[in-house]
């Protein structure tokens, strides 16, 4: 769903970031298949971050890993921080188990036991940085209800999380989070939310329990990947209409502007085809991301500035070319099939060449039934004087 484009609310000053971060932090990362190495780039940026925390909760899940890729997980959380527990699980059948929304309700599930304060969910194809806490310092905050989010440099993000005209990168010299009018969402990809939230968006047990789960869901896992954000705001608004800790009517989520993380938007859980495209786009433009993490964490609205600019025309060339596949894999209009030597292009036969070729087709096997007829008739002949019947091919020849 892409979101209407509003105007901010009115901004709200945050508070200065302490070190450690005195708040318990839960993190769901989820990753799947043969993404290992992608999954092991995203978490070597967040361990740098989860040493700032006072303490922290990494739950990890594999769904339907290659053996790969569980070595490689495995050998990158060996490096994890020591203020943060860690629990890795293996999902072995992800259509049983709601995907990626099964695994956002059994992480969160597990981090509020576990004592969290905040349960952030994480894809596996973000590269943090330092202003990660930023995020995690508002999402804290006891007055701040609903989902919160950061500003994300990537092919995909909302409207409200956008960095692309210059203005929103300006606020990275303070602490402020936007309010985000309540008919929008945020991305699932880095999304933040506090006890109180979840507490507050148990999803109704008559609704759940088709599902016999084990852990409380909080996540609709009737949108195992797409649109599982969008349905959790959806609910959060039609719930609560923004009402806050305090009573008053205010915003459904917030938007953390001193916070700029970057998103790879691989999308992995789509088409491979397009995750193949993404891949190229990701490796042309990592190092994009890596100085984006850098001059985020200096504060460098220079080079922030200028490496949205560089990020926005790379990302609209890439959005604009994939709009041009998706016109090209078009299905074919009715009575249209391609031919043999345009398999594999776009270009078809049409309905009315196909009635021409067909015709032509009965013309040919009606002159060659003739001559077959005449063939037949002369040899059968020849045949009948010498009083034997000779043995023919299916093609009329003789044996």
């Amino acid at each position: 769903m892409w979101l209407q484009q509003g105007r901010f609310g009115q901004p709200q000053s945050g508070d200065p970031i302490i070190t450690p971060l005195p708040l318990r932090c839960g993190f769901v990362f989820t990753t799947h298949k043969t993404y290992g190495a992608l999954a092991a780039e995203c978490l070597h940026t967040l361990f740098p971050q989860l040493a700032l925390i006072q303490s922290s909760v990494l739950d990890v899940y594999l769904n339907e890993p290659t053996a790969e890729t569980r070595r490689i997980v495995q050998a990158a959380l060996k490096n994890v921080p020591s203020t943060c527990s860690v629990r890795i699980t293996t999902i072995h059948d992800q259509a049983a188990n709601a995907v990626l929304t099964g695994t956002w309700n059994r992480g969160a599930s597990y981090c509020l036991e576990q004592g969290c304060d905040v349960v952030t969910l994480v894809n596996h194809d973000i590269h943090f940085n330092r202003t990660l806490l930023h995020l995690l310092q508002a999402t804290g905050r006891s007055d701040v209800l609903g989902p919160v989010g950061c500003l994300m440099l990537g092919l995909v993000q909302t409207e409200w999380q956008r960095p692309v005209d210059g203005k929103a990168v300006m606020t990275i010299g303070s602490d402020r989070i936007v309010a985000v009018p309540h008919h929008d969402c945020l991305h699932g990809a880095l999304l933040s939310v506090n006890r109180a939230t979840l507490e507050r968006m148990v999803v109704d047990p008559a609704k759940a329990a088709p599902f016999r789960r084990s852990y409380t869901m909080y996540f609709d896992e009737n949108f195992p990947t797409g649109g599982n954000e969008n349905e959790f705001h959806a609910r959060w608004s039609r719930r609560y209409q923004g009402v806050d800790s305090r009573g008053s009517t205010g915003p459904v989520a917030w938007v953390v502007t001193s916070s700029i993380q970057a998103h790879a938007s691989l999308g992995t859980w789509h088409s491979e085809a397009r995750v193949k495209q993404r891949e190229d786009f990701y490796e042309t433009t990592k190092g994009m991301l890596q100085h984006l993490a850098k001059a985020a964490e200096t504060r460098d609205v220079v080079a922030l500035s200028e490496t949205v600019t560089r990020f926005a025309k790379l990302q609209q060339q890439q959005l604009d070319l994939e709009a041009s596949d998706r016109s090209d894999d078009q299905p074919l209009p009715e009575n249209t099939q391609p031919t043999t030597s345009d398999r594999g292009q776009s270009s078809g036969v049409t309905g009315l060449a196909w009635l021409g070729a067909a015709a032509m087709v009965l013309v040919l096997l009606g002159v060659l039934a003739a001559l077959a007829v005449i063939r037949w008739r002369s040899v059968a002949g020849s045949a009948s004087s010498r009083h034997r019947k000779p043995a023919f091919h299916a093609d009329g020849r003789r044996t």
